[in-house]
């Protein structure tokens, strides 16, 4: 049940983006379509890190680079994905807004959980009977 539990949430999100990729036309997103794949690959570099962090002992850079990478390669698998689907078409624009989102995703959830791990063994440690 762990396992689901760490990795449910990226493949949800892999699978969302994939479905919504395979549909012929889109509502126009707030912001913009580049706004909308940055802001998509954001979550996804985040929940692409989040297992890593939790089930490995890698460290927070490798953690980072990894589902980055992850992100990135989805990324620009989803672009061609989207160059067979009609209406649709591969951008490099759209690749570059994944690629961005991804390296921000990741990024803000290692620093987030080095920050919020600093904060709690500090609690803990000023919280013990002395």
């Amino acid at each position: 049940m762990r396992r689901v539990w760490l990795y449910g949430p990226a493949l949800a999100w892999a699978g969302l983006i994939f479905w919504l990729s395979h549909q012929s036309r889109l509502p126009e997103a707030p912001g913009g379509d580049k706004v909308a794949h940055l802001l998509a690959y954001a979550v996804m570099g985040g929940v692409f890190a989040r297992p890593l962090w939790f089930d490995t002992r890698w460290t927070p850079g490798h953690v980072f680079s990894s589902a980055a990478l992850l992100a990135v390669l989805y990324g620009l698998s989803d672009e061609l994905h989207q160059s067979f689907v009609p209406g649709r078409d591969a951008s490099v624009g759209d690749a570059v807004a994944d690629a961005v989102g991804a390296l921000l995703g990741a990024a803000m959830w290692v620093l987030g959980c080095k920050v919020l791990g600093r904060f709690t063994s500090r609690v803990q440690r000023d919280t013990r009977p002395g």
